[in-house]
């Protein structure tokens, strides 16, 4: 192979090269432009389950928010036991509930009647136990 020829198929494979790079900074971008318009972060994190996880747990904090106050105010406005995750709270002496306002109702501040006592259970024959089974099933599939 001659000098001259060796020095041609540099220049071909340079010219290659830098063409390579062209595209793959072109593509790059492309990629990233994809990327955020098409949310795929946002789809990664619903496959993987981090989005439903994230709303529980927001679900959870604005139950026990809700709940807990409603509950400390009931104990407080009956004078009953207060739940076993309020009772180890310290009282912060929240005194009578005042009434809320929803929209343009105002309601008042009694609490609601308290529900019936439960039935304790009948009597089971001797001979006979009592089993509960509980059946969970757990699947990734999502609803199309």
């Amino acid at each position: 192979m001659s000098l001259e020829r060796m020095q041609e198929t540099i220049a071909l494979l340079h010219g290659g090269i830098i063409v390579c790079i062209v595209l793959a900074v072109f593509f790059l971008g492309l990629a990233v432009l994809f990327f955020f318009r098409f949310h795929i972060l946002q789809i990664i994190q619903q496959k993987t389950g981090v989005t439903a996880r994230r709303e529980l747990a927001a679900f959870n904090e604005q139950n026990s928010m809700a709940t807990g106050q409603l509950a400390r105010s009931n104990s407080i406005a009956l004078g009953e036991r207060t739940p076993a995750g309020l009772a180890a709270a310290p009282s912060k002496g929240l005194g009578k509930p005042r009434s809320r306002r929803l929209g343009s109702k105002r309601l008042s501040g009694a609490p609601p009647p308290a529900p019936p006592p439960l039935q304790p259970p009948p009597p089971v024959p001797e001979g006979f136990v009592l089993i509960k089974e509980a059946l969970v099933i757990h699947t990734d599939a999502g609803i199309s």
